[in-house]
């Protein structure tokens, strides 16, 4: 049985506070990155941003309905993004490695949350008669073009040093001496 709130909403049709919460974190995400690494060229930005809405708006869809493949794709990628945040504070804790970790916790903690839900369960049964997902899908599209928008990781950006000598002695640096810096 479901109870109806004073408003009139069914809180088992309707789409749960978590799920709104997790699409919305990865907004903060994305925004975050931006501020992070910055923009890529404005002439990438077509085809990338529409890549990107089309690809996580997919994802969202599979999430919020409980299809499986993509609900458990997204609970790896959650983990991964999770397990990388936490060697990169380790590695070097900053600011902006700490915000990310952060979010990633918040980010597991409302997926998790979302799949006790009874919206979840629901979407698992395939119960017919659930409401529209455009408004939340809208935030999933955000993300997707965020995405589109972002620079490249500035370690991944490939530079001409990685290029020079792919034979040269890695322990050695440019002047010849040999395992520098191993003090």
């Amino acid at each position: 049985m479901t109870e109806i709130s004073e408003r009139g909403v069914d809180h088992a049709t309707a789409v749960p506070a978590s799920a709104w919460a997790f699409a919305w974190s990865f907004v903060a995400g994305q925004v975050l990155e931006l501020a992070r690494r910055g923009a890529q060229s404005p002439d990438d930005w077509p085809l990338s941003m529409l890549f990107g809405v089309a690809l996580v708006t997919f994802f969202s869809h599979g999430v919020l309905r409980a299809r499986w493949v993509r609900f458990w794709l997204v609970v790896v990628l959650v983990a991964v993004a999770l397990v990388a945040e936490l060697v990169a504070f380790v590695d070097a804790p900053t600011g902006w490695t700490a915000a990310a970790l952060a979010l990633s916790v918040l980010q597991a903690v409302l997926l998790h949350r979302y799949t006790c839900s009874t919206w979840f369960e629901l979407q698992r049964a395939r119960v017919p008669g659930a409401v529209s997902l455009i408004p939340i899908l809208l935030v999933a599209a955000l993300v997707g073009a965020l995405g589109g928008i972002l620079g490249a990781e500035q370690s991944l950006t490939p530079t001409q040093e990685m290029y020079e000598d792919p034979f040269s002695d890695p322990f050695t640096d440019p002047a010849g001496d040999p395992f520098v810096g191993l003090e």
